[in-house]
């Protein structure tokens, strides 16, 4: 058995004035960086709001009843934002690992 998942994530900032965020809700933030300099992610008030595009490709088969092997590819088309500010810098991103059905059926709680 296989699957096979697409996503495709739209990223922007809501008003130019404002940071842009990592995963964990902090702005990505480098105070000795000149506002517009593009030495890090000061706010520019003055470059559009698209952060970018990102596209995800994941393919999961069952190698065993028990094995699985999971695949993935992604890339990211930069915006108005990260062109103006990093020179358009673009990410790319690839894996590939083995997993155990039993994490699936029975997940670890963390508490």
């Amino acid at each position: 058995m296989a699957v096979l998942n697409l996503n495709v994530n739209l990223q922007a900032l809501d008003k130019s004035s404002d940071f842009w965020y990592n995963a964990a809700g902090a702005p990505r933030n480098f105070t000795g960086a000149a506002v517009g300099g593009g030495g890090g992610y000061r706010i520019n008030p003055t470059y559009g709001t698209a952060l970018g595009q990102e596209v995800d490709l994941l393919a999961i088969w069952a190698v065993t009843p028990g094995a699985l092997l999971e695949a993935g590819a992604s890339h990211f088309f930069s915006g108005d934002y990260v062109k103006e500010l990093l020179s358009g810098v673009e990410g790319r991103h690839l894996h590939l690992h083995p997993a155990h059905t039993e994490l699936l059926t029975n997940p670890v709680t963390v508490s």
